[in-house]
């Protein structure tokens, strides 16, 4: 799609979604015209290198969500229609495997009662062709499989009160009615003014904090 997303929208050629599809109409070319992707599940995590007080070793502290929705819509022209296109994490429901790390960043660091949500606007979508595939049909069957696609998903990302243009690498599996797929970025605490977290447990936390995004969406056209 040269200049549009499949949706984050949000692995591998990925298997979070379907891996096989088999309806015939599926062999049928791409439609002309708009289309619509809307999340139907998602999953969003953080990931922050941190080493514990009295350990000699890293380790992840991993934060994540399932309150995750989202639409991207493409014009005619390949385009991200980006009055359209958005997508929100409520942060307020993140969990770690620490309620205590929880609590902390929801009060501290996220400040999650001022700034309850994530949200990114998509603009483009490097590398991800258009028309959209339909998929493969495998011979002397019905069966559809999927079309693989690697793109750079770019927009703006608001946090923590801050607007800042983020590109998430996104690897998806496009199918007649369906895409799936994973997409990661990497932020800083200092890009969107959060406070690294200090408490007595922690000895260090890095700056870089890795975001990812899980997703299953459906494609229609408009």
């Amino acid at each position: 799609m040269r200049h549009v997303a499949a949706a984050l929208t949000v692995a591998g050629a990925l298997a979070y979604g379907p891996a096989w599809i088999s309806t015939e109409a599926r062999q049928a070319a791409a439609p002309a015209g708009p289309v619509k992707i809307e999340l139907t599940e998602g999953k969003a995590r953080y990931k922050v290198g941190e080493r514990l007080v009295g350990v000699d070793f890293g380790n992840d502290a991993v934060g994540t969500t399932e309150a995750v929705t989202g639409t991207i819509v493409l014009k005619a022209d390949g385009s991200i229609d980006a009055s359209q296109s958005k997508i929100t994490v409520d942060m307020r429901t993140l969990k770690s495997d620490q309620a205590l790390r929880d609590l902390f960043l929801q009060s501290s660091v996220l400040e999650t009662k001022q700034y309850p949500t994530l949200e990114f606007v998509p603009t483009t979508a490097a590398g991800l062709p258009f028309p959209l595939p339909m998929g493969t049909p495998v011979p002397k069957t019905t069966i559809i499989m999927p079309q693989a696609a690697g793109f750079k998903l770019t927009g703006n990302m608001t946090f923590h009160g801050v607007t800042k243009p983020v590109t998430w690498n996104v690897v998806s599996t496009i199918s007649a009615d369906a895409v799936a797929g994973r997409a990661t970025t990497e932020i800083t605490f200092e890009t969107f003014g959060l406070t690294k977290p200090k408490v007595p447990l922690l000895a260090s936390a890095e700056d870089t904090i890795r975001l990812e995004l899980e997703f299953k969406a459906s494609r229609s056209s408009m």
